[in-house]
């Protein structure tokens, strides 16, 4: 059987908590450029519980990775889009 990483959540400045599409990727074990591919698909549906924040990181050989910041609201519906079958 195998067990899925619980994704980390974490306040943001405003104390808001928040979960980065990195951690839902991992873990759900779908790749994050398919996980950011859902929030684009769904931020009409997402943004109805606040505005989707974004952050950009470094990556591998000097790439940026954009990130999503969702708040408990938006990571529990975008994880209801999340086909079962991908998951871990």
């Amino acid at each position: 059987m195998n067990t899925a990483i619980i994704p980390i959540i974490a306040r943001d400045d405003d104390g808001e908590l928040r979960v980065s599409s990195e951690q839902i990727a991992q873990g759900s074990g779908i790749q994050h450029k398919n996980v950011l591919e859902l929030v684009a698909v769904h931020t009409v549906s997402l943004e109805r519980f606040g505005q989707i924040a974004f952050e950009t990181r470094p990556g591998y050989n000097n790439a940026t990775v954009r990130i999503a910041l969702l708040n408990e609201q938006q990571a529990t519906l975008l994880m209801t889009f999340m086909p079962y079958r991908d998951w871990e």
